[in-house]
């Protein structure tokens, strides 16, 4: 599956200046970290039913967004409350993450879109 789209959508959101929800509680991310195992715990609320949470996971040295990074979609099949973990690789540490939640995915001959934007969260990958 080709996530250029998503990784090129994920960056233009703050470069371009939209303003996310104003509802911060509604997306909440969380590096954690236990017995030696790294995860990015993601808890929000759907608006609606067949959601899509997009996720990007960067090295601390990544040069280029779409081909050093790691990204996934995550279906969010039902409207209301949702806690997802995704692993972090350890060579991630110190790294980065993008997570967005998106009302559609669109699917094209070669590759995917994300359509919607609902909330986005950038950070970096640090325990607390």
């Amino acid at each position: 599956m080709n996530l250029r789209a998503l990784v090129v959508a994920l960056f233009l959101v703050p470069a371009l200046g939209i303003s996310q929800k104003s509802d911060v509680d509604t997306l909440r991310v969380q590096f954690k970290e236990t017995n030696g195992k790294m995860v990015l715990r993601v808890e929000g609320v759907a608006p609606k039913d067949h959601m899509y949470l997009g996720v990007s996971l960067y090295p601390a040295d990544y040069k280029d967004p779409i081909w050093d990074g790691i990204h996934s979609i995550i279906p969010i099949k039902e409207k209301g409350h949702f806690v997802k973990e995704i692993p972090v690789d350890e060579t991630l540490r110190g790294g980065y993450y993008e997570v967005a939640l998106w009302e559609q995915l669109v699917e094209q001959k070669t590759l995917y879109k994300m359509a919607g934007l609902i909330k986005y969260r950038t950070g970096q990958l640090l325990p607390p």
